[in-house]
């Protein structure tokens, strides 16, 4: 029953047999909202089991949303094994007394599990037993020695669902719901036996009979002063009346009537933990369900609540019941929610904690984050990571130091003292590590997001950022490794990191031509401008790493390239601009097929070579004989695939050539001392005249019809690829050609040695005899001169409290009059 996962929910559903007829869009109404509830909590259902009323209702909902789950079972004595079993679990509680064809189920073999075949058949008449509903999955039988009246369950179903409430370990600590939809006077009796048992009813109005008596009498209940729930005077007269209309079945039946009107005011009563829904009104079924939780006195702890519907994964009942309901959240008493609602990629609940009073900056230590990377290695779906991590932390337990490692294979580059920090040995001598707090703990969020495969909360992460520009060329740099660190068979995630960094690029970019349009000169600011985090690095670097062929194209972007390059052509030396720009674009691939040829010419000529000269000596040659046999080998080849077939060279001389070594002499001859004609292997060179012409002919067939074809396929495949995105490879290639420049010295050699020299001697002026560094982030940041552009929706920055960091919703960038240098690509290097 608790396979594959415990419910986090019981719902009872109780109501009309004979007299229930609910039309076909209440029906859809009902099924849809009840199955809703069932699916985001894992609910179990409980009925009355048989095939009649409310129970066949909830039993052909349960049909048309079943779906299957494998399960993992180890049995005794055996090894774990797969089983299929039905997700939705429905379990009828009924008489045994009033079931029908009821000899069938009885197991005569005590030893053995019967099967028997059960025919479910439709009721004939009011006063007959009711088959089993065939789409229950399960059934409990409840014998108090009655036959064929229903009688026996309600007490029983009570307790049951009390016990199923009650706390472990005398229960299982599951919530129970009592659901009523239509119904009579024992229906109504089971709602006030549950209410008296502190569980929760929703009432379905609208359905007729009990239900809409009900929830007519809770709409007219008012709280006193002492805090009781009473139905108020002026309503008892006409609550009789309604009892009369409602409940046909009652008229002259004056005791009933009275029981019935003594169920009602016990219901009322306890009007707190009544929900009413209004089946008129449409959806929201699954939420009255979910809130009548809520309402009960097993649940009063706001607190509580906030994990139930965090349980549930139901952020609007969170949002419209739970939170305005209080409104001084401690920023701790949402932290473990917090964490659960990031390891579970609940980012909406992620929304609301941090609108609601969690402060992320107090949130995440390293401690925290150290804990979130452990938690995302030990899921099954996580492999990438765990492997990552292990090959740095050679052990189960990572630090973020680790994780550092990880940064610094990935993106070159990567500096914090907080992770630096975060080791076992330093742990263990200064606990005050693990409190240790981060500049912008959303980035380092982004980051672990990235790393555990959670597109949508690293999605949402960003858009908290500091520095959003930068944080999305970073996330595509990291998709971009990951990527590149998996193996080819694993498809499904390739598309996926795939996916999520051209999304984050296509978010850089966005993001940068809205700067652009506004402000040019501070836009390229952004672009320009030194992450301490990455080394130094600024985002064209980062986007270069991370082959942002895009964000290198814009016009933010090659408007900085193309300064650069204007300040690179002052110092670079002519010749070496010129040679770079008439550098061949396609040398990768010319390259690969002057090798194929290579070996294809050499084959051809040594074995052409071979058979017609035979009886070369190796130990006779001296080098102008060896440069003969290579230009022979090479040249002759080669020219041959032009047309210059020269058939008179590749005639073999008619001489015969013998090998001393194979010459042998018959031992008769030997021994008689008769001198003897030897026997040798011989061989002419004009006898292979005709292979090396049949070599020739197919040597010319490849070469001149496959191979040159080859090559005109290898560039037309090229230049189809490169056509596509031509500019924005061409852009992408100029950026790499003045990086390259701007990283080298100005002078040429030898005289390079005097520009190191200088480099040294600043270097070493810096460190011992200047007295105070510059401080170089004021050129590109200050908190009295940010400027605030707001986000278009297409860049989908959404626009929260606006109390609460504001900054989350701008874009911050600086004046051009704070900036000293606006005509520079770099003037963080001094």
């Amino acid at each position: 029953m608790m396979e594959p996962q415990r419910p986090q929910l019981v719902i009872s559903v109780t109501g009309g047999a004979d007299f229930l007829n609910l039309d076909g869009r209440k029906r859809e109404i009902f099924s849809s909202g009840l199955m809703k509830a069932v699916k985001s909590t894992g609910a179990w259902i409980l009925t009355g089991g048989l095939h009649v009323g409310v129970n066949r209702i909830v039993g052909e909902a349960v049909n048309e949303s079943q779906y299957i789950v494998k399960v993992k079972r180890k049995e005794l004595f055996s090894e774990t094994q797969d089983y299929l079993a039905r997700g939705i679990r429905c379990i009828g509680v009924l008489p045994w007394g009033y079931t029908r064809d009821k000899h069938l189920l009885l197991n005569t073999d005590l030893n053995e599990f019967a099967q028997v075949r059960y025919k479910v058949q439709e009721r004939t008449s009011f006063e007959d037993p009711v088959s089993l509903d065939g789409d229950h999955t399960h059934f409990l039988m409840v014998d108090d020695g009655t036959r064929d009246q229903f009688n026996g369950t309600v007490n029983f179903r009570t307790r049951l669902e009390e016990a199923i409430q009650a706390e472990e370990p005398s229960g299982l600590g599951i919530p129970v719901v009592v659901v009523l939809l239509e119904g009579g006077l024992g229906a109504l009796g089971k709602c006030a036996m549950a209410l008296k048992k502190n569980i929760p009813v929703v009432v379905v109005g609208g359905t007729g009979r009990a239900a809409d008596l009900l929830a007519y009498a809770v709409a007219m209940t008012v709280r006193t002063a002492s805090g009781r729930y009473i139905l108020r005077r002026q309503y008892v007269t006409q609550l009789m009346n309604k009892i009369l209309a409602a409940m046909t079945e009652l008229q002259g039946k004056t005791d009933k009537q009275k029981k019935c009107a003594d169920y009602v005011l016990e219901c009322c009563a306890r009007a707190n933990m009544i929900i009413t829904f209004d089946i008129e009104c449409g959806e929201g079924l699954d939420h009255c369900i979910l809130y009548a939780l809520l309402t009960g006195g097993a649940q009063s702890s706001r607190l509580e609540q906030l994990s139930l519907a965090l349980l549930w994964d139901r952020p609007d009942i969170a949002e419209y019941h739970i939170f305005p309901a209080e409104s001084n959240w401690a920023s701790w008493d949402l932290k473990d929610l917090m964490t659960t609602a990031l390891l579970e990629e609940k980012v909406e609940f992620v929304k609301l904690f941090i609108l609601n009073g969690l402060v992320m900056s107090d949130y995440l230590n390293v401690t925290t984050l150290r804990y979130l990377y452990n938690e995302a290695c030990k899921s099954e779906s996580h492999t990438h990571l765990r492997r990552l991590l292990q090959r740095s932390s050679r052990s189960n337990y990572h630090y973020l130091v680790h994780v550092h490692n990880i940064l610094q294979a990935m993106l070159r580059k990567h500096h914090d003292p907080v992770y630096l920090s975060d080791t076992p040995q330093a742990v263990m001598m200064d606990s005050s590590i693990n409190y240790l707090t981060f500049a912008d703990p959303y980035q380092e969020l982004l980051l672990w997001a990235i790393f555990s495969r959670r597109g949508n909360l690293a999605r949402f992460l960003w858009e908290r950022s500091e520095t959003p520009l930068c944080a999305a060329v970073v996330a595509s740099c990291v998709y971009q490794s990951l990527w590149k660190s998996l193996g080819a068979k694993n498809t499904v995630i390739l598309n996926e990191y795939q996916k999520q960094k051209i999304m984050f690029e296509t978010l850089a970019v966005e993001l940068q031509d809205v700067c652009y349009q506004e402000d040019p000169p501070n836009a390229m600011g952004l672009v320009e401008r030194r992450n301490p985090k990455w080394g130094q690095m600024d985002c064209l670097e980062l986007a270069h790493l991370a082959n942002d062929l895009m964000f290198i194209a814009t016009p933010c972007s090659q408007a900085s390239v193309e300064l650069n390059w204007r300040r690179g052509l002052t110092r670079a030396p002519p010749l070496a601009v010129t040679l770079c720009n008439f550098l061949p674009f396609l040398i990768s691939e010319v390259l690969v097929f002057m090798a194929l040829l290579v070996i294809f010419i050499l084959g051809y000529g040594i074995a052409s070579q071979g058979l017609l000269y035979p009886g070369r000596d190796v130990s006779t040659l001296n080098a102008t004989d060896v440069g003969q046999i290579m230009r022979e080998v090479l040249l002759t080849p080669y020219w041959q695939m032009y047309g210059e077939l020269l058939l008179d060279d590749i005639k073999g001389g008619d001489v015969e050539t013998c090998y001393e070594e194979s010459c042998t002499v018959p031992e008769s001859c030997v021994s008689e001392g008769r001198n003897c004609v030897r026997d040798c292997v011989c061989e002419n060179a004009s006898e292979y005249t005709w292979a090396v012409n049949l070599m020739l002919f197919i040597y010319l067939i490849i070469g001149n019809i496959m191979l040159l074809n080859l090559l005109i396929a290898i560039f037309t495949y090229v230049f189809d690829e490169v056509q596509e995105n031509s500019m924005e490879i061409w852009k992408f290639e100029m950026y790499r050609l003045i990086r390259e420049y701007d990283s080298k010295p100005a002078l040429v050699p030898p005289f390079v040695v005097f520009e190191y020299v200088w480099r040294i001697t600043k270097a070493i002026w810096k460190v011992t005899c200047r007295r105070k560094k510059e401080n170089c982030e004021c050129f590109f940041l200050s908190s009295s001169t940010i400027k605030h552009y707001t986000f278009t929706n297409a860049i989908s920055r959404p626009t929260h409290d606006p109390t609460i960091q504001e900054h989350h919703n701008t874009f911050s960038v600086l004046p051009a009059q704070h900036n000293p240098y606006p005509n520079t690509i770099n003037p963080s290097i001094l």
